[in-house]
């Protein structure tokens, strides 16, 4: 026979384990995965860049001859 303490621990551990994987599995039937699909012609725009091809091409200038 378990302790209370045993017990309780045990019962924390199984709320802990069911609710972390609840969490993992929660995702909204509503909200695509994936953006919307763009034409096959369309350029390619980078998903993480945060700067456009103006502000590049001024750090090129910038930059140092040689390196």
């Amino acid at each position: 026979m378990w302790s209370a303490g045993r017990r309780r621990t045990t019962a924390l551990l199984l709320t802990a384990l069911a609710l972390f994987a609840a969490a993992c599995g929660a995702v909204d039937a509503d909200t695509p995965a994936q953006g919307p699909a763009l034409p096959a012609d369309a350029p390619f725009t980078h998903p993480g860049a945060l700067v456009d091809g103006a502000q590049l091409d001024a750090v090129r200038d910038r930059r140092v001859p040689g390196r």
